[in-house]
């Protein structure tokens, strides 16, 4: 089945908010499985949900907008993790997957995430060019997949990421991301390419990562989920990685069990970091308990 969000009313002129007209595409979709289509246009949206066997697939001819109202990326229950112990404590993001199966994201589509209307140029005089503007929320992420199995993302471009994380790929297994582009601000902060957390049999391959932090992370942060899990057998190869952080990242503070890795035939290009492994350990207090992005274990990294 393949269905498109024009037949449900959506209007590609980048200004009408089309998120109760994907969001019912994709249920229609999610009865059966199939392909949501989205062409010919510029269609802003809020946060839309995926359901099991869904694809959605942007077409070379369109652009889906995030909304500038992150009122527009509403906080959602959820059962897959605790999501006030999520990093920034929050689970708001444009793209949301929470124990699906068989999904994807495909085509030569662009996703603009309007990442402009979330920061301001620095006032203080630091290293960045721009700063998160602290007077409005801002989402924290842009793809964010919970507890999902069999996930791809392909041909697909991200531009314009806010200061939040491109893809974050949380305790999910068999995940393929190839000839991807991630292309957003370098003088954004926090801004990180496609963050890999405790999730396993997960595959990056023929991508260009471009962003101001870290373009790939590797992280086994448990801290929101019902038991630890392991993060192994990551395969990142083929990649071109631009960035003012790490081009790639492995660990955190507490971080748990990383291992069973393998970096291939990767170019870095201006990054102050080429692989970073970072292992300390924080013994959590009363003074000074664990934060959201710090994990509630000891570091392990083998096998890399």
């Amino acid at each position: 089945m393949t269905v498109n969000i024009k037949d449900f009313g959506a209007v590609g002129d980048g200004k009408t908010l089309n998120t109760k007209a994907i969001q019912a595409a994709i249920d229609k979709v999610g009865e059966k499985g199939g392909r949501v289509l989205i062409e010919d246009g510029v269609y802003m949206t809020g946060t839309i949900i995926y359901k099991s066997n869904v694809e959605i697939h942007i077409a070379s001819d369109a652009v889906l907008l995030g909304s500038p109202d992150c009122d527009d990326y509403p906080e959602k229950e959820t059962t897959h993790v605790n999501s006030p112990l999520l990093p920034r404590w929050r689970n708001a993001c444009l793209i949301f997957a929470e124990e699906c199966e068989n999904i994807s994201l495909t085509g030569m589509g662009t996703i603009d995430c309007n990442g402009k209307t979330f920061v301001i140029e620095e006032q203080y005089g630091t290293a960045w060019k721009y700063h998160r503007d602290f007077d409005r929320p801002t989402p924290p992420r842009c793809v964010f997949f919970t507890g999902c199995k069999n996930v791809k993302v392909e041909d697909i471009t991200m531009v314009n990421q806010p200061a939040g994380w491109s893809y974050w790929i949380h305790d999910c297994d068999f995940v393929a991301f190839d000839k991807c582009k991630i292309d957003a601000e370098v003088e954004y902060p926090n801004n990180d390419g496609i963050h890999i957390n405790s999730s396993r049999n997960v595959t990056v391959s023929n991508c260009s990562i471009r962003c101001g932090d870290d373009c790939l992370i590797v992280r086994a942060n448990n801290v929101s989920l019902k038991e630890n899990k392991v993060c192994e057998r990551v395969v990142i190869t083929n990649c071109n990685l631009t960035s003012y952080s790490a081009g790639i990242r492995i660990g955190w503070i507490n971080d748990g069990v990383i291992r069973n890795c393998t970096f291939s035939n990767l170019v870095f290009t201006d990054c102050s970091c080429g692989i970073d492994f970072f292992l300390p350990y924080i013994k959590p207090t009363k003074d000074n308990p664990s934060s959201a992005d710090i994990g509630r274990e000891a570091t392990l990294i083998e096998n890399i």
